[in-house]
């Protein structure tokens, strides 16, 4: 299996930092300080959903591939680590944003 996979794969993971400015220039409220540029809510609903989408296939395509770079004897604890981590993240994230809105 090549590992050139790794470097991909987090190339195009970092790559969807662009979806953050995207975001600050759709019609949401409150606005104070950026223009908009997308004025239509269709521009808004696209970029989540592509977010979603490549969220969801990224973190899927990193588990099967993790757990394929693995001794064949140590895959069941690979794909244990991989989903505690994954849940952990998930739970840090909620939990992170909850904190940053009060």
């Amino acid at each position: 299996m090549p590992s050139s996979w790794r470097i991909h794969l987090l190339t195009l993971c970092s790559a969807r930092v662009i979806f953050i400015p995207l975001f600050m220039l759709c019609n949401l409220q409150p606005r104070y300080h950026l223009p908009v540029i997308f004025d239509s809510d269709i521009y808004y609903i696209s970029f989540i959903t592509l977010l979603g989408f490549t969220n969801g296939y990224f973190i899927a395509v990193a588990m099967v591939m993790g757990i394929k770079s693995v001794n064949p004897l140590l895959q069941e604890m690979a794909g244990v680590v991989l989903s505690a981590f994954l849940g952990g993240g998930l739970m840090l994230g909620a939990f992170s944003s909850y904190v940053s809105i009060k």
